[in-house]
């Protein structure tokens, strides 16, 4: 059914203020309440106008989005549609124009809230997986105070930065000794490059990458960590290359630097002065 004015309809006054009302409701792409109850008010001052059939058209799709009192979301576009219809075509353009204009920025709106959305509750997972990680070093630092690893030095036959031999060094080291796992921040190759030193500050060689990492870690977590030389290997006719054999033990943040020391040197009496094998069964 044809609604929009036509030229016959436009050469009467009810019929310009029609395309004057519409127009300017429909410019900016969207209707306020006052714009609804401005319109309500004409098309029921003007319904006598049977002739037009705009009129009658608007007045019945007033009535019935607002019989209830209440305009929801898509009665409002039907209503808008319905004046964006009865606007003539070659009027037409402008409006069209404003209600997709409108319509695109309603989608990015709503593509934004999704994006937030969507932003949010990857944080908040991100959080919740985070705070069930804190949760289980705590309760892994808890149930496992003391850890301990074994692992052979790496890099043993490489000299030192300062030309130091690290060969020169093991030979001086002994079983049972303490050395310290310290961290290299300014190594070129490995993130995780961990020097092997001992006490007096002799390198003799680098924790393994694939243990490194772990070291690192544990540390950052707090945990005490410290080496103690289990075997020398090396240094014959057979074999020259000297080696070293390391068990690294980890102590959690609640563990005492004391009981931390008494548990070292438990472990290097072991080392020191272990049991026959016989004693294990």
């Amino acid at each position: 059914m044809r609604v929009y004015l036509t030229n016959s309809d436009l050469s009467c006054e009810a019929g310009r203020q029609l395309l004057e009302l519409a127009s300017r409701i429909a410019q900016d792409g969207k209707l306020d309440l006052e714009e609804i109850k401005e319109l309500r008010r004409w098309l029921r001052a003007n319904q006598h106008e049977s002739s037009i059939i705009a009129i009658g058209y608007l007045h019945e799709i007033m009535q019935r989005i607002t019989a209830d009192g209440v305009i929801d979301r898509d009665e409002l576009l039907d209503l808008f549609m319905a004046i964006e219809r009865v606007i003539p075509v070659k009027h037409r353009d402008t409006v069209i124009a404003a209600r997709k204009k409108r319509q695109a920025e309603a989608k990015l709106r709503d593509k934004e809230k999704k994006r937030q959305a969507l932003e949010k509750e990857t944080a908040e997972r991100r959080a919740a997986i985070e705070a069930q990680k804190l949760a289980a070093e705590a309760e892994y630092r808890r149930t496992n105070p003391w850890r301990s690893t074994y692992c052979k030095v790496a890099g043993v036959t490489f000299e030192n930065d300062d030309g130091s031999s690290r060969q020169y060094f093991i030979s001086r080291c002994r079983v049972g000794e303490r050395v310290a796992l310290i961290r290299k921040l300014d190594n070129p190759y490995s993130d995780y490059a961990t020097a092997v030193v001992r006490n007096n500050g002799q390198q003799i060689g680098y924790v393994p990458e694939y243990l490194a990492a772990e070291v690192c870690d544990e540390m950052e977590l707090g945990y005490r960590v410290c080496g103690l030389i289990k075997d020398l290997t090396g240094g014959t006719a057979e074999r020259p290359i000297r080696g070293v054999n390391l068990l690294i033990v980890f102590a959690s943040p609640e563990v005492s630097d004391a009981d931390f020391q008494r548990y070292l040197g438990s472990q290097e009496n072991e080392l020191l002065h272990p049991k026959p094998w016989w004693k294990f069964w």
